[in-house]
C-alpha cells in the first residue's frame, strides 16, 4: 500500500463539513477550482448521524485529491453513488450503520476500508477502483454487491467477515484477488467473474487461487472452478513448480489448455495422424501405398479399434515387405504413447466440461 504520509495539503475537518452542508453543486464548483485541485479533504472521525452532519449526501461529491472519513459514523442517508475519489480514499475503522451505495463510485487512487463496519447492506455495484483496494477486516452484516465492478491494482479482502450473501457478478479484477482467511456465512455468487493474473507473478498468487477454487466449489460454480485451477497452474510456475514439472506444465497448456480444451487434443491427433502417416509411406506420390500408410498411423494411433492386431501385419506386409524395421517400430511405439496422451486430454477435457 502506498505510504499514507506522503499528502498533500489538507482542508480542515470544520471547512470541509461546512462546504459538504451545502450539498453537491456548491462542493464540485468548489473541487472544480485549479487551486484546490491538490487539496485532501478530512472528515476523520466525524459523527454524520448526529444534528446538521446526519443529511449530508455524498453522492455525486468529486474529491479532487485525497479524501479521509476514517473512524467516521454513517446514517441513514449517507450515499456515495457517483462519487469521484481524485486520490486516496480512506475509511479505516468507519461505522455504517445503514445501508450504504458506493455505486458507480470512481476511485482514481487506492482504497481502504480497513476494519470498516457495515452493519446493513453494501452495494458497490459497477465501481471503478482503477488502483490498489485494501478491505482488511472488514465486517458485513448484511448483503455485499460488487457486481460489474471493476478492480485495477492489487485488491484484498483478507481476514473479512461477510453475514450476508456476496455477490461478485461480472466483476473484473487486474490481479488475482486475496479472499484468505474470509468468512462467508452465506451463499457467495462468483458468475462471469473474470480475473487476471499479472506477470511475474508473485509467490502468493497460486494461494490466493487456491482459495478462489475452494470458493467456487462451495458455490457449485464448476466454470470458476476449472478457471481458477487453471490460474493456480500458471501462478505456481517458478515458485511451486520448478524443473521438469515445469516443462510438463507449460505442455499441459500447449496440448489442452490446462484440461479445458477439447479442440486442442483433437487437433494433436489429427496433425499426429497425419505426419506420421507420411512418414510410413514409401512412395507418398502414390495413392494406394499413401492411404495403407495412413490407416497404418491410424492403427498404431487409436490401437483399439477392432482387428487392428491382424490389420496391422497386412499393412506391414504391404508397406514394408514384412515385418517392420526397428525404426518403424520406434516410430509406432512414440505415436502409440501421443494418441493415448491426447485421447486422455479429450476425455479429461469432456468430464471437465459436462461434470454435474
Amino acid at each position: 500500500m502506498p505510504d499514507q504520509d506522503d499528502r498533500f495539503p489538507t482542508l480542515a475537518v470544520g471547512q470541509a463539513l461546512k462546504l459538504a452542508r451545502q450539498g453537491k453543486d456548491a462542493w464540485n464548483e468548489w473541487a472544480a477550482k485549479p487551486g484546490n485541485a491538490n487539496l485532501d479533504v478530512s472528515f476523520e472521525g466525524i459523527d454524520f448521524t448526529q444534528g446538521g452532519n446526519k443529511d449530508i449526501n455524498f453522492s455525486e461529491f468529486v474529491f479532487p485529491s485525497g479524501a479521509t472519513f476514517s473512524g467516521a459514523t454513517f446514517g441513514k442517508n449517507a450515499n456515495f453513488a457517483n462519487t469521484t475519489f481524485g486520490g486516496r480514499a480512506a475509511f479505516r475503522d468507519a461505522t455504517f450503520k445503514a445501508n450504504i451505495r458506493f455505486d458507480m463510485a470512481t476511485f482514481e487512487g487506492y482504497a481502504e476500508f480497513r476494519d470498516t463496519t457495515f452493519s446493513k447492506h453494501a452495494s458497490f455495484v459497477a465501481a471503478n477502483f482503477k488502483k490498489d483496494l485494501w478491505i482488511h477486516g472488514a465486517s458485513f452484516g448484511g448483503d455485499a454487491r460488487f457486481v460489474n465492478a471493476t478492480f485495477g491494482g492489487t485488491t484484498s479482502f483478507m481476514g473479512s467477515f461477510f453475514n450476508g450473501p456476496v455477490w461478485f457478478d461480472k466483476s473484473s479484477f487486474e490481479a488475482v484477488p486475496d479472499l484468505r482467511r474470509t468468512e462467508f456465512k452465506k451463499h457467495i455468487t462468483l458468475h462471469r467473474m473474470n480475473v487476471g493474473l499479472f506477470l511475474p507473478t508473485m509467490p502468493d498468487d497460486a494461494d490466493r487461487y487456491r482459495r478462489l477454487k475452494e470458493l467456487a466449489v462451495i458455490a457449485r460454480d464448476h466454470d470458476r472452478e476449472q478457471e481458477f485451477f487453471a490460474g493456480e497452474l500458471k501462478a505456481k510456475r517458478g515458485h511451486e513448480t520448478q524443473g521438469f514439472p515445469l516443462i510438463a506444465n507449460y505442455l499441459y497448456e500447449w496440448a489442452s489448455d490446462l484440461g479445458r480444451s477439447i479442440e486442442r487434443p483433437i487437433w494433436s491427433l489429427f496433425y499426429t495422424w497425419f505426419f506420421f502417416g507420411c512418414a510410413y509411406s514409401p512412395d507418398f506420390a502414390k495413392s494406394g501405398p499413401a492411404l495403407r500408410a495412413f490407416h497404418y498411423s491410424l492403427a498404431h494411433l487409436v490401437p483399439f479399434l477392432p482387428g487392428t492386431r491382424k490389420r496391422i501385419e497386412v499393412l506391414e506386409n504391404d508397406l514394408f515387405g514384412g515385418a517392420a524395421s526397428d525404426a518403424v517400430f520406434a516410430m509406432t511405439a512414440i505415436e502409440g504413447t501421443m494418441g493415448l496422451i491426447f485421447l486422455f486430454l479429450v476425455g479429461l477435457a469432456l468430464r471437465n466440461r459436462f461434470r454435474i
